[in-house]
Parts: structure tokens; C-alpha cells; sequence
């Protein structure tokens, strides 16, 4: 998803998609790695952990986050149409933008694993650089 949105956000089209209050559940690549190196090492891990950081923003926020990451001050926000109609010429399903999937990382922190990469900023600021 990144790879998709950063080059936008740096032309100035990362504004908030639809009213932007969809939930992004999102985890940095190397906590991804982690997790699951974490999962194989644990004796008795649980029958489902989320990868995802434990702290999910709304669309807005990751987009402004993006933003700032990518040197971009302004982003055109992206009415929900035309969220469709990209998504379509895409092949990616618009739910994925549209719609909110929040995740939990209740048992993943219960059960001792540390991320890394809990705050959006730093995440996109270490993979934009």
C-alpha cells in the first residue's frame, strides 16, 4: 500500500480518502518480520495473533502522517468515487480504502512481543528516507 501512495502524497494527491475516518491498521515491515519470528519461537503461542502495530489511525492521520514523511505540505483529499473508480482500474478490491478493519494486538502485547515501530511517524519516517 505504501509503495501505491507514497508517489501520490508526494504530488500532492495524498489527502484524506472519502471522510477519512476509516481505520488504517498498518505494522512497519521489520516488526512484520519480528512478529513472526516471535510467533515461531514461542512454545505455546496462541491459535491467531494480528500483525498490525498496536496503535491503528484513521485515514486522515496516516495520510498526514504520509505527508509529512514525503515532504509534501498539501494533499487533495479523494472523494469516495473516485477512491472506486481508482481502486477498479487497479484490480484492488475499494474496501480495502473504504471501509474500517480495526485490529488488535491485545494478545500479541499480552503475550510479550515489543514493537519496534508502535507510532505511525516513526514508522513512515524510517521507511521514507
Amino acid at each position: 500500500m505504501l509503495a501505491e501512495l507514497h508517489p501520490l502524497a508526494r504530488r500532492g494527491l495524498g489527502g484524506k480518502i472519502s471522510n477519512g475516518r476509516q481505520c488504517v491498521s498498518w505494522i512497519h515491515e521489520r516488526d512484520l518480520v519480528r512478529l513472526v519470528m516471535w510467533i515461531i519461537e514461542q512454545t505455546q503461542p496462541r491459535f491467531i495473533y494480528h500483525a498490525c502495530s498496536p496503535r491503528p489511525v484513521t485515514n486522515a492521520t496516516f495520510m498526514k502522517a504520509l505527508r509529512a514523511s514525503s515532504g509534501a505540505s498539501f494533499g487533495l483529499p479523494i472523494p469516495r468515487a473516485i477512491a472506486r473508480i481508482g481502486s477498479f482500474l487497479k484490480a484492488v478490491d475499494s474496501s480495502i480504502l473504504l471501509q474500517p478493519v480495526p485490529g488488535t494486538t491485545r494478545f500479541t502485547l499480552e503475550d510479550g512481543f515489543d514493537f519496534d515501530f508502535a507510532e505511525i511517524e516513526c514508522a513512515l519516517n524510517d521507511l521514507i528516507k
